[in-house]
């Protein structure tokens, strides 16, 4: 016979009522820790299995976030859904994942699956307008979502980087290495573009941003790159900065551009002399905040609108080859050598 509550309950010593709030808040700190560790032993020796469509039924609550990505063939965007996995275990809650291939007719279907399979909230990972369709059919469900965009929504929750330092910094260094002008691609124009426009001017660095038209057309920004030749470029997506890196290399091998990229994991380094810099981004912090926000959104859903930002440095080369090896040395990054 299947074990129940109850038989945890006394195989530990304790009440029904507080293994059933362990177990629903397996975050918690109100139920001492001895006690957390008894019942997760009792757990795993009894083979106790939680009724999920019961628990449902109770609270309303599927205890299911879902993730909506344009897709995750790049080795980051694997490292991130893994590490939101674990963010949203260690808080109880299991992720529902779907791809759109970057397709908007694909979104919607995607975002009907979550709504059908009663998901408590969603991350969006895409761009969504406010007046758009799709966000005034989810506005009207009252939909917890939490969109990854630079600049803060009207009617949902907002989530990105804050670069106002690390801005700061890098034009700093150009400026202090006789750079004049700072090429840089983004897919969306954002704080990031009016951090360096600001640090820029007050520099005196010309800045070119250009606007990535979709995931996939680097292109234009690589024959510009080519044409203009500007002293520095900033692209922070590690392929296509690899891409600009083999294009100069093949078609104009004595053009030597300060190059800068983003880093959080281990492999995202790239050893190449034109790479003098980067934008380190915390890894593990950015998917506990996806985590923790998305569910403060579900646990009040009349809270006003936020956008939270998350702290960025800028590193030299010589300083991300260090950082680097430290966290090679730590069991965690020991997958991503």
């Amino acid at each position: 016979m299947a074990p129940k509550l109850k038989d945890i309950a006394e195989h530990v010593g304790v009440s029904v009522q507080l293994v059933s709030f362990y177990l629903n808040h397996p975050g918690t700190t109100r139920v001492k820790k001895e006690t957390r560790e008894q019942i997760d032993e009792a757990v795993r020796k009894l083979n106790y299995r939680a009724n999920t469509i019961g628990r449902a039924l109770s609270t309303g609550k599927t205890f299911t976030i879902g993730l909506i990505m344009g897709g995750f063939a790049a080795r980051i965007r694997g490292c991130y859904v893994h590490a939101l996995m674990n963010e949203a275990k260690k808080r109880g809650y299991h992720l529902l994942i779907a791809i759109t291939n970057y397709d908007h007719n694909e979104e919607r279907d995607a975002l009907e699956l979550m709504i059908s399979r009663q998901v408590d909230g969603i991350i969006y990972t895409l761009d969504l307008e406010d007046d758009s369709e799709i966000a005034q059919w989810i506005q009207a469900l009252h939909y917890p979502l939490l969109l990854h965009l630079p600049t803060p929504r009207k009617t949902f929750d907002t989530i990105d980087h804050d670069y106002r330092e690390s801005a700061e910094a890098l034009v700093r260094f150009l400026k202090e290495r006789g750079k004049k002008m700072l090429f840089f691609q983004t897919p969306q124009l954002g704080e990031i573009c009016t951090y360096l426009a600001a640090a820029a001017q007050k520099h005196g660095l010309g800045l070119e941003i250009i606007r990535r038209a979709s995931p996939f057309s680097e292109e234009e920004f690589i024959r510009a790159v080519l044409r203009e030749r500007p002293d520095a470029i900033l692209e922070m997506d590690h392929a296509v900065m690899q891409e600009i890196l083999d294009a100069i290399s093949a078609e104009a091998p004595e053009y030597r551009p300060d190059c800068f990229c983003s880093y959080s994991l281990p492999f995202e380094y790239i050893d190449h002399p034109l790479v003098v810099g980067y934008f380190r981004r915390f890894h593990e912090e950015k998917a506990a905040a996806d985590i923790e926000r998305i569910i403060d959104r579900i646990k009040n859903p009349d809270m006003e609108v936020q956008h939270l930002v998350l702290p960025t440095r800028f590193l030299t080369a010589e300083e991300t080859r260090e950082f680097r090896q430290e966290q090679l040395s730590l069991p965690v990054y020991r997958q991503f050598k």
